[in-house]
Protein backbone atom coordinates (compact mmCIF):
# COMPACT_ATOMS: atom_id res chain seq x y z
CA UNK A 1 0.00 0.00 0.00
CA UNK A 2 1.29 3.33 -0.80
CA UNK A 3 1.60 5.92 1.72
CA UNK A 4 -0.22 9.33 0.87
CA UNK A 5 -1.40 12.16 2.43
CA UNK A 6 -4.50 12.89 -0.74
CA UNK A 7 -4.68 9.91 -3.47
CA UNK A 8 -6.47 9.15 -6.58
CA UNK A 9 -9.75 11.34 -5.56
CA UNK A 10 -9.41 13.82 -8.28
CA UNK A 11 -8.17 11.55 -11.59
CA UNK A 12 -8.57 8.24 -12.73
CA UNK A 13 -11.49 6.59 -10.55
CA UNK A 14 -14.87 6.12 -11.94
CA UNK A 15 -17.00 7.66 -10.41
CA UNK A 16 -20.42 5.58 -10.40
CA UNK A 17 -22.56 9.56 -9.74
CA UNK A 18 -25.34 7.74 -7.75
CA UNK A 19 -25.63 9.24 -4.15
CA UNK A 20 -26.38 7.12 -1.12
CA UNK A 21 -27.47 10.09 1.05
CA UNK A 22 -30.49 11.06 -0.76
CA UNK A 23 -31.65 7.61 -0.55
CA UNK A 24 -31.53 6.89 3.04
CA UNK A 25 -33.56 10.12 4.44
CA UNK A 26 -36.80 8.17 4.11
CA UNK A 27 -39.19 10.24 6.22
CA UNK A 28 -41.50 8.36 8.20
CA UNK A 29 -45.27 7.37 7.36
CA UNK A 30 -47.32 7.96 10.51
CA UNK A 31 -47.99 4.70 11.76
CA UNK A 32 -51.39 5.70 13.23
CA UNK A 33 -53.05 2.40 11.90
CA UNK A 34 -52.32 -1.11 13.63
CA UNK A 35 -49.51 -2.87 12.37
CA UNK A 36 -50.51 -6.28 12.88
CA UNK A 37 -48.14 -7.41 15.65
CA UNK A 38 -47.38 -6.36 19.50
CA UNK A 39 -44.40 -6.09 21.43
CA UNK A 40 -43.00 -7.92 24.80
CA UNK A 41 -41.78 -5.19 26.25
CA UNK A 42 -38.82 -6.15 28.90
CA UNK A 43 -38.59 -2.44 29.85
CA UNK A 44 -39.46 0.84 28.94
CA UNK A 45 -36.49 3.17 29.73
CA UNK A 46 -37.02 6.45 31.06
CA UNK A 47 -33.42 8.03 31.83
CA UNK A 48 -30.49 8.00 30.69
CA UNK A 49 -26.89 7.54 33.34
CA UNK A 50 -25.78 10.03 30.57
CA UNK A 51 -26.55 12.42 28.66
CA UNK A 52 -24.75 15.39 26.49
CA UNK A 53 -25.04 17.46 23.50
CA UNK A 54 -21.81 16.79 21.68
CA UNK A 55 -21.93 18.26 18.57
CA UNK A 56 -24.37 18.94 15.29
CA UNK A 57 -21.29 17.78 13.10
CA UNK A 58 -21.36 14.36 14.71
CA UNK A 59 -23.46 11.10 12.47
CA UNK A 60 -21.91 8.08 13.04
CA UNK A 61 -20.55 6.05 16.95
CA UNK A 62 -17.34 4.40 15.14
CA UNK A 63 -16.19 1.86 17.74
CA UNK A 64 -16.05 1.02 21.55
CA UNK A 65 -13.95 -0.25 23.99
CA UNK A 66 -14.14 -0.81 28.10
CA UNK A 67 -13.58 2.77 28.72
CA UNK A 68 -13.96 4.92 25.34
CA UNK A 69 -16.54 5.89 22.88
CA UNK A 70 -15.66 7.10 18.72
CA UNK A 71 -17.67 9.11 17.41
CA UNK A 72 -17.08 11.01 13.52
CA UNK A 73 -18.76 13.27 11.58
CA UNK A 74 -19.14 14.17 7.86
CA UNK A 75 -15.58 15.65 7.41
CA UNK A 76 -13.79 12.53 7.80
CA UNK A 77 -10.45 14.12 8.86
CA UNK A 78 -11.15 14.34 12.53
CA UNK A 79 -12.41 11.37 15.07
CA UNK A 80 -13.92 12.98 18.32
CA UNK A 81 -12.88 10.38 21.49
CA UNK A 82 -14.89 10.30 24.44
CA UNK A 83 -15.03 8.49 27.64
CA UNK A 84 -18.62 6.87 29.46
CA UNK A 85 -19.33 9.89 31.57
CA UNK A 86 -19.48 12.10 28.09
CA UNK A 87 -16.52 14.16 28.85
CA UNK A 88 -14.10 14.76 25.35
CA UNK A 89 -10.66 13.15 25.89
CA UNK A 90 -9.15 13.48 22.28
CA UNK A 91 -9.37 14.58 19.01
CA UNK A 92 -7.73 12.52 16.37
CA UNK A 93 -6.84 14.76 12.98
CA UNK A 94 -5.81 12.70 9.87
CA UNK A 95 -4.07 14.34 7.09
CA UNK A 96 -5.80 13.97 4.55
CA UNK A 97 -7.56 16.38 1.63
CA UNK A 98 -11.34 16.71 2.36
CA UNK A 99 -13.44 15.84 -0.57
CA UNK A 100 -17.01 15.39 -1.21
CA UNK A 101 -16.28 12.05 -2.43
CA UNK A 102 -15.04 11.03 1.48
CA UNK A 103 -18.13 13.05 2.66
CA UNK A 104 -19.91 10.78 5.45
CA UNK A 105 -17.19 7.83 4.79
CA UNK A 106 -17.92 4.22 6.94
CA UNK A 107 -15.33 5.19 9.52
CA UNK A 108 -14.82 2.00 12.27
CA UNK A 109 -12.24 2.12 15.05
CA UNK A 110 -10.63 -0.74 16.51
CA UNK A 111 -8.81 1.14 19.03
CA UNK A 112 -5.78 1.69 17.66
CA UNK A 113 -6.89 0.76 14.35
CA UNK A 114 -8.73 3.07 12.51
CA UNK A 115 -11.11 1.91 8.75
CA UNK A 116 -12.10 4.66 6.24
CA UNK A 117 -13.78 3.21 3.55
CA UNK A 118 -14.62 6.07 0.71
CA UNK A 119 -17.92 4.51 -0.60
CA UNK A 120 -18.08 6.19 -4.21
CA UNK A 121 -14.31 5.62 -4.72
CA UNK A 122 -14.28 2.34 -3.52
CA UNK A 123 -11.28 2.68 -1.07
CA UNK A 124 -9.94 1.55 2.07
CA UNK A 125 -7.85 4.10 4.39
CA UNK A 126 -6.11 2.61 7.02
CA UNK A 127 -4.53 4.67 9.72
CA UNK A 128 -4.32 4.52 13.67
CA UNK A 129 -5.00 6.70 16.44
CA UNK A 130 -1.52 7.10 17.39
CA UNK A 131 -0.65 8.30 13.80
CA UNK A 132 -1.52 11.26 11.24
CA UNK A 133 -1.66 9.67 8.32
CA UNK A 134 -3.02 6.82 6.34
CA UNK A 135 -2.58 4.08 4.27
CA UNK A 136 -4.41 3.51 1.48
CA UNK A 137 -5.74 0.66 -0.82
CA UNK A 138 -7.99 0.46 -3.80
CA UNK A 139 -10.95 -2.71 -3.26
CA UNK A 140 -11.74 -4.48 -5.93
CA UNK A 141 -15.05 -3.11 -6.30
CA UNK A 142 -17.74 -0.86 -7.55
CA UNK A 143 -19.63 1.36 -5.44
CA UNK A 144 -19.74 0.48 -2.01
CA UNK A 145 -23.41 0.86 -0.25
CA UNK A 146 -22.39 -0.92 3.05
CA UNK A 147 -19.09 -2.10 4.64
CA UNK A 148 -18.62 -4.56 7.97
CA UNK A 149 -14.91 -4.83 9.24
CA UNK A 150 -14.82 -8.33 10.08
CA UNK A 151 -11.30 -8.30 11.40
CA UNK A 152 -7.87 -6.72 10.14
CA UNK A 153 -7.47 -9.09 7.74
CA UNK A 154 -11.08 -9.00 6.24
CA UNK A 155 -14.11 -7.12 5.36
CA UNK A 156 -17.39 -7.58 3.90
CA UNK A 157 -19.15 -5.36 1.79
CA UNK A 158 -22.27 -4.88 -0.33
CA UNK A 159 -21.90 -3.04 -3.40
CA UNK A 160 -22.46 -2.89 -7.47
CA UNK A 161 -21.01 -6.36 -9.69
CA UNK A 162 -19.20 -5.42 -12.68
CA UNK A 163 -22.61 -4.49 -14.34
CA UNK A 164 -23.43 -1.62 -11.92
CA UNK A 165 -26.75 -2.60 -12.74
CA UNK A 166 -26.49 -4.96 -9.42
CA UNK A 167 -25.92 -5.32 -6.14
CA UNK A 168 -23.81 -7.96 -4.53
CA UNK A 169 -22.26 -9.26 -1.56
CA UNK A 170 -18.52 -9.07 -1.12
CA UNK A 171 -15.63 -11.16 1.50
CA UNK A 172 -12.46 -8.86 0.73
CA UNK A 173 -9.28 -8.68 1.74
CA UNK A 174 -7.99 -5.79 3.93
CA UNK A 175 -4.70 -6.37 3.01
CA UNK A 176 -5.00 -6.68 -0.94
CA UNK A 177 -7.77 -5.59 -2.03
CA UNK A 178 -8.93 -8.37 -3.99
CA UNK A 179 -12.13 -10.49 -3.76
CA UNK A 180 -11.96 -13.37 -1.79
CA UNK A 181 -15.76 -14.60 -2.34
CA UNK A 182 -19.05 -12.87 -4.36
CA UNK A 183 -22.43 -14.19 -3.56
CA UNK A 184 -25.88 -12.45 -4.33
CA UNK A 185 -28.39 -13.04 -1.71
CA UNK A 186 -31.11 -11.33 -3.70
CA UNK A 187 -31.52 -12.69 -7.04
CA UNK A 188 -34.66 -10.31 -8.32
CA UNK A 189 -33.58 -6.30 -8.13
CA UNK A 190 -35.53 -3.52 -9.68
CA UNK A 191 -33.51 0.16 -9.26
CA UNK A 192 -29.88 -1.15 -8.74
CA UNK A 193 -30.64 -3.13 -5.62
CA UNK A 194 -31.34 0.32 -3.82
CA UNK A 195 -34.79 -0.80 -2.87
CA UNK A 196 -33.50 -4.01 -0.93
CA UNK A 197 -31.17 -1.91 1.10
CA UNK A 198 -30.56 -2.74 4.45
CA UNK A 199 -27.91 -2.59 7.61
CA UNK A 200 -25.56 -4.79 8.11
CA UNK A 201 -23.22 -5.67 10.88
CA UNK A 202 -20.58 -8.21 12.29
CA UNK A 203 -20.86 -10.21 15.26
CA UNK A 204 -17.43 -11.77 16.70
CA UNK A 205 -19.24 -13.82 19.11
CA UNK A 206 -21.35 -16.18 16.41
CA UNK A 207 -18.79 -15.35 13.47
CA UNK A 208 -21.51 -14.15 11.80
CA UNK A 209 -22.64 -11.45 8.98
CA UNK A 210 -26.03 -9.94 9.93
CA UNK A 211 -28.20 -7.61 7.31
CA UNK A 212 -31.79 -5.80 8.29
CA UNK A 213 -33.75 -4.74 5.38
CA UNK A 214 -34.59 -1.43 5.98
CA UNK A 215 -37.69 -1.24 3.58
CA UNK A 216 -38.82 -5.33 4.32
CA UNK A 217 -38.97 -7.03 7.49
CA UNK A 218 -36.35 -9.91 6.61
CA UNK A 219 -32.90 -10.79 8.73
CA UNK A 220 -30.26 -12.61 6.98
CA UNK A 221 -27.76 -14.49 8.99
CA UNK A 222 -24.25 -15.39 6.63
CA UNK A 223 -21.05 -16.49 7.62
CA UNK A 224 -17.85 -15.18 6.91
CA UNK A 225 -17.91 -16.60 3.68
CA UNK A 226 -21.31 -15.54 2.96
CA UNK A 227 -23.00 -18.95 3.29
CA UNK A 228 -26.48 -18.09 3.83
CA UNK A 229 -26.98 -19.45 7.52
CA UNK A 230 -30.90 -18.60 7.99
CA UNK A 231 -33.76 -16.25 7.13
CA UNK A 232 -35.89 -14.60 9.63
CA UNK A 233 -38.35 -11.93 9.51
CA UNK A 234 -38.73 -9.36 12.27
CA UNK A 235 -42.08 -9.27 14.26
CA UNK A 236 -44.23 -6.87 12.46
CA UNK A 237 -45.89 -7.87 9.23
CA UNK A 238 -43.87 -5.85 6.58
CA UNK A 239 -43.01 -8.51 4.01
CA UNK A 240 -44.06 -6.24 1.48
CA UNK A 241 -43.45 -2.59 1.22
CA UNK A 242 -42.93 -0.90 -2.36
CA UNK A 243 -40.08 1.13 -3.03
CA UNK A 244 -40.51 3.27 -6.06
CA UNK A 245 -37.37 4.71 -7.36
CA UNK A 246 -36.12 7.69 -10.07
CA UNK A 247 -33.48 9.46 -11.29
CA UNK A 248 -32.36 13.12 -10.97
CA UNK A 249 -29.71 15.60 -12.21
CA UNK A 250 -28.72 18.04 -9.88
CA UNK A 251 -25.78 19.74 -10.95
CA UNK A 252 -24.04 17.38 -13.53
CA UNK A 253 -24.98 14.52 -11.04
CA UNK A 254 -27.65 11.46 -11.08
CA UNK A 255 -28.88 11.08 -7.85
CA UNK A 256 -31.30 8.18 -6.81
CA UNK A 257 -34.18 9.47 -5.40
CA UNK A 258 -37.32 8.49 -4.23
CA UNK A 259 -40.57 8.27 -6.08
CA UNK A 260 -42.88 8.23 -3.16
CA UNK A 261 -42.73 8.29 0.53
CA UNK A 262 -41.04 4.83 2.00
CA UNK A 263 -41.91 3.35 4.82
CA UNK A 264 -38.83 2.38 7.16
CA UNK A 265 -39.33 -0.91 8.87
CA UNK A 266 -35.99 -1.29 10.59
CA UNK A 267 -33.94 1.77 11.07
CA UNK A 268 -30.66 0.57 12.54
CA UNK A 269 -29.15 -2.44 13.34
CA UNK A 270 -26.67 -3.73 15.81
CA UNK A 271 -25.47 -7.02 16.94
CA UNK A 272 -22.78 -7.54 20.31
CA UNK A 273 -22.37 -10.95 22.29
CA UNK A 274 -24.75 -12.99 20.01
CA UNK A 275 -27.65 -10.85 20.01
CA UNK A 276 -29.25 -8.65 17.45
CA UNK A 277 -30.82 -5.30 18.40
CA UNK A 278 -32.97 -3.56 15.53
CA UNK A 279 -33.99 -0.20 15.86
CA UNK A 280 -37.77 -0.54 14.76
CA UNK A 281 -39.64 2.06 12.74
CA UNK A 282 -43.17 0.95 12.82
CA UNK A 283 -45.58 0.84 15.76
CA UNK A 284 -46.89 -1.91 17.50
CA UNK A 285 -50.76 -2.48 17.86
CA UNK A 286 -50.46 -2.41 21.36
CA UNK A 287 -48.53 1.38 21.54
CA UNK A 288 -50.46 4.00 20.83
CA UNK A 289 -49.28 6.53 18.27
CA UNK A 290 -49.17 9.31 21.38
CA UNK A 291 -46.54 6.45 23.30
CA UNK A 292 -44.88 5.66 19.83
CA UNK A 293 -44.10 9.00 18.97
CA UNK A 294 -42.66 9.77 22.52
CA UNK A 295 -40.58 6.28 22.74
CA UNK A 296 -37.71 4.56 20.54
CA UNK A 297 -38.52 0.88 20.46
CA UNK A 298 -35.50 -1.51 20.01
CA UNK A 299 -36.63 -5.28 19.49
CA UNK A 300 -34.14 -7.74 20.36
CA UNK A 301 -33.45 -11.41 18.69
CA UNK A 302 -31.14 -14.54 18.81
CA UNK A 303 -28.31 -14.00 16.94
CA UNK A 304 -28.42 -18.15 16.50
CA UNK A 305 -31.62 -18.72 14.86
CA UNK A 306 -33.52 -15.14 14.43
CA UNK A 307 -36.00 -15.88 17.40
CA UNK A 308 -37.49 -12.96 18.95
CA UNK A 309 -36.19 -12.28 22.36
CA UNK A 310 -38.07 -9.19 23.76
CA UNK A 311 -37.96 -5.24 23.22
CA UNK A 312 -37.30 -2.53 24.90
CA UNK A 313 -37.66 0.93 24.70
CA UNK A 314 -35.80 4.51 25.10
CA UNK A 315 -37.22 7.73 25.34
CA UNK A 316 -36.96 10.32 22.54
CA UNK A 317 -34.49 13.41 23.59
CA UNK A 318 -35.95 16.70 23.11
CA UNK A 319 -38.45 15.66 20.33
CA UNK A 320 -35.19 13.93 18.51
CA UNK A 321 -35.69 10.71 17.46
CA UNK A 322 -32.76 7.97 17.52
CA UNK A 323 -30.24 7.92 14.45
CA UNK A 324 -28.44 5.00 15.58
CA UNK A 325 -27.04 3.20 18.46
CA UNK A 326 -24.66 0.90 19.92
CA UNK A 327 -24.66 -1.72 22.59
CA UNK A 328 -21.50 -2.74 24.61
CA UNK A 329 -21.43 -4.99 27.48
CA UNK A 330 -24.29 -3.59 29.41
CA UNK A 331 -24.38 -0.31 27.99
CA UNK A 332 -26.56 0.85 25.28
CA UNK A 333 -24.92 3.94 23.79
CA UNK A 334 -27.75 6.24 21.87
CA UNK A 335 -26.82 8.79 19.44
CA UNK A 336 -29.98 11.39 18.54
CA UNK A 337 -30.47 13.15 15.47
CA UNK A 338 -28.84 16.73 16.04
CA UNK A 339 -25.70 15.49 17.97
CA UNK A 340 -26.79 14.28 20.88
CA UNK A 341 -26.03 11.25 22.91
CA UNK A 342 -27.44 9.11 25.84
CA UNK A 343 -26.14 6.39 27.52
CA UNK A 344 -28.38 3.59 28.91
CA UNK A 345 -27.54 0.94 30.91
CA UNK A 346 -29.31 -2.03 30.69
CA UNK A 347 -30.58 -3.80 33.72
CA UNK A 348 -30.21 -7.18 34.74
CA UNK A 349 -33.71 -8.15 33.63
CA UNK A 350 -33.23 -7.38 30.58
CA UNK A 351 -29.57 -8.94 30.69
CA UNK A 352 -30.89 -12.30 31.86
CA UNK A 353 -33.27 -12.16 28.90
CA UNK A 354 -31.11 -11.87 26.15
CA UNK A 355 -27.79 -13.45 27.30
CA UNK A 356 -28.63 -16.49 29.67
Amino acid sequence: MKRSIFWIMIGGVIFIGISLYVLLQAADIPNRANNGFTRNYLEHYSQPNEQQSISDRIVKISGVTDSEIYFSGGDPRWIMKYDYSLNLKDTVLFGIAYSERLRDPGIYVDSPDVYMYGMEISYLLKGSLDAFLLDTLKLETDLITRVAQISSDKLAIRGLDSTQARQVFKIMSAKSGKVIRQHDIFPEQQFGGFEKDGRMKYDSRTKCLYFAQMYQNGIYCMDTMLNLKYISRTIDTAIVNEVEIGMQDENGVTKIVPKKPRQIVNKDLDVFNGVVFILSGLKADNETYAEFSKICAIDMYNGENGRYIGSITIPTWKNKRLKEFKVYNNNLIALYEGGNCSIFKLNDRVLREIYF
